[in-house]
């Protein structure tokens, strides 16, 4: 995966299992968006349970098997993308797996978009998990393949305006996929989310690791609209 710091959780009565963190310095700087092949991914987790820190969106290539998201089995075949919301719980039962991933965590999309609803009212993220995937025409993988790419060369050829592009690219990229998914599931590109309920989904991701009461968060929140103008 795309960092090598793991915490353990435990998800109900399930056992423990490995909570991945994003890897902010992989490219020597602070950055809070990668993407990378599969292939390339070190410590990439196949057959064994986890849950990510961060957002992932993953446009299979190659290979073949089963991808479980919150208990929940989807077919694993080229140009099919699978959406992984922070939190969820995960597993690739599959050989010779091979892709694009897009990743990020939410503060990327939130210092530039000044929109903390926008990730929520994507409908394939905080989505039911029995609809986290959307297989792709052969154009509509080739164009969104054509975008994560880009997306790469910037990253290995950064320069002074790429955060930019990239944050240009991403969104742009975030808006299409909507659009694709929204017709092949027959659901509007953008849901409509209240402000109240974006946060605590962004607080309940970023406290993943830890057990806490859901009184807790709204106290929280009541706190932070208290002490705004």
């Amino acid at each position: 995966m795309p960092g090598n710091r793991t915490s353990r959780q435990h998800v109900g009565s399930r056992s423990a299992i490995p909570h991945v963190g994003f890897d902010r310095r992989k490219y020597g700087r602070h950055l809070l968006l990668d993407v990378a092949r599969v292939r390339d991914l070190r410590g990439f987790i196949v057959g064994a349970p986890h849950s990510l820190a961060f957002f992932d969106i993953i446009l299979v290539t190659r290979g073949r098997g089963w991808f479980w998201l919150d208990s929940h089995r989807h077919a694993v075949g080229p140009g099919v993308m699978f959406f992984t919301t922070p939190g969820q719980v995960r597993r690739w039962d599959t050989t010779r797996l091979d892709g694009v991933c897009l990743f990020f965590e939410a503060d990327f999309t939130n210092e530039f978009l000044q929109d903390e609803a926008f990730l929520s009212r994507l409908p394939f993220f905080n989505a039911d998990p029995a609809r986290a995937s959307l297989a792709l025409e052969p154009a509509a993988a080739r164009a969104v393949k054509v975008r994560l790419s880009a997306m790469r060369r910037e990253l290995a050829d950064y320069r002074g305006d790429s955060m930019d592009f990239l944050r240009a690219k991403l969104h742009e990229t975030l808006v299409l996929l909507a659009r694709y998914y929204a017709s092949a599931h027959g659901v509007a590109p953008q849901r409509a989310t209240h402000r109240v309920v974006s946060r605590f989904l962004e607080l309940v991701d970023r406290d993943a690791a830890h057990r806490r009461r859901v009184a807790d968060y709204f106290e929280r929140i009541a706190e932070e609209t208290s002490r705004r103008p």
